[in-house]
């Protein structure tokens, strides 16, 4: 049986894609591998840290109390399991902060309170 110059066409071009040789470089660009600082891939869990936090500052996550900003005043964080979570800051019984973020495996997110 004999292959059309499409299919012919479709396997070199796959080919030359999976090889990684370069060939759309130029177009694309390189492709480079890039790190994160702070992400590590072995932790089973992400980290937030609070940064302008007060002490009496109530935390919140996912709708419940997880204790006040003494904790994390001096760099503390917080372990979470990766996803998106809800985070809520409250002063004086007053939602102060509230907002969604995603976190990443072993990767840390900063929210300043303001």
């Amino acid at each position: 049986m004999t292959k059309t110059l499409a299919q012919r066409t479709v396997g070199v071009l796959g080919a030359l894609l999976l090889s990684g040789c370069g060939l759309f470089a130029p177009i694309f660009g390189p492709v480079s591998q890039t790190t994160t600082s702070n992400v590590d891939q072995n932790k089973d869990e992400g980290y937030i840290r609070f940064s302008n936090i007060a002490a009496h500052h109530e935390i919140f996550l996912d709708g419940t109390a997880i204790g006040t900003g003494e904790v994390y005043r001096s760099g503390g964080q917080l372990g979470v399991t990766p996803g998106t979570h809800e985070i809520e800051i409250r002063e004086a019984g007053l939602v102060r902060l509230k907002q969604k973020v995603f976190i990443g495996t072993g990767s840390t997110r900063t929210i300043d309170i303001r």
